[in-house]
């Protein structure tokens, strides 16, 4: 019998993985594999790099450590950057993690930010959450004021999984994709974003408001809606 030897795609690490899709489009990558501040952007623009506070360790999804957010106040992952902030593109884009929750994290009816990008809170933002139903991830894209919202439902594993969300202005859709699976899309015409975007972060909207209560890991941001394939790659484990 002829062993079949791993393929080059195979091998490479994760990190390594991520940054091969749409290379030219990724505009930050935090493995979030460090508990202290700055945690590195490894796509290689240092001014992008964010800050984590309140954060304790935990077994990473492909080992190491991750940061643990317990649903308080001082847990916060900052990405924000003026260099970031300005080349995000908020009518196409896609943003994703690996995330880990307890059980008692799908069915508590709160409110949990897992990531997000805004110029405001209200009216114009881009954020993946636990919406207060339970068992279930919201992939919100809100501009001047128009909510558009793709539901995940159903949700009840405790093992680290991925997500992802991916928009597009026109033609118009926001989806979200748990483990590499489309989960919802929304097609409803977008509204228009006004405003400097001001917060990139994952954890929490800010420090003390909609915390998450579990863990995150290998947080990115492309200027490109991601297709079903490379979402894919993106959730592979091995």
């Amino acid at each position: 019998m002829i062993a079949t030897l791993p393929t080059t795609r195979s091998r490479l690490p994760y990190s390594q993985r991520l940054r091969n899709i749409r290379p030219g489009a990724l505009l930050a990558y935090w493995p979030m594999d460090a508990l202290s501040s700055p945690i590195a952007n490894v796509q290689g623009i240092a001014a992008r790099d964010g800050t984590i506070a309140g954060t304790t360790p935990r077994d990473g999804v492909f080992g190491g450590f991750a940061p643990h957010f317990d649903g308080g106040a001082t847990c916060l992952f900052n990405g924000y950057s003026s260099s970031l902030g300005t080349a995000i593109d908020v009518t196409l884009g896609s943003m994703a993690c690996w995330a880990r929750v307890p059980a008692s994290a799908w069915t508590d009816a709160t409110a949990r930010v897992m990531m997000n990008i805004l110029a405001d809170s209200t009216n114009n933002y881009i954020e993946v959450y636990t919406d207060g139903t339970n068992n279930e991830l919201a992939a919100d894209f809100t501009g001047g004021g128009t909510n558009h919202s793709a539901l995940a439902t159903g949700l009840t594993t405790t093992d680290w999984f991925h997500c992802c969300m991916t928009w597009s202005k026109s033609p118009a859709r926001n989806t979200i994709y748990i483990d590499g699976v489309q989960k919802a899309q929304n097609t409803g015409a977008f509204g228009t974003w006004s405003g400097a975007i001001v917060r990139i972060s994952a954890g929490a909207d800010t420090a003390s408001v909609t915390p998450w209560l579990g863990d995150i890991q290998h947080f990115a941001i492309w200027n490109a809606e991601l297709t079903a394939g490379e979402v894919r790659e993106l959730a592979r484990r091995q």
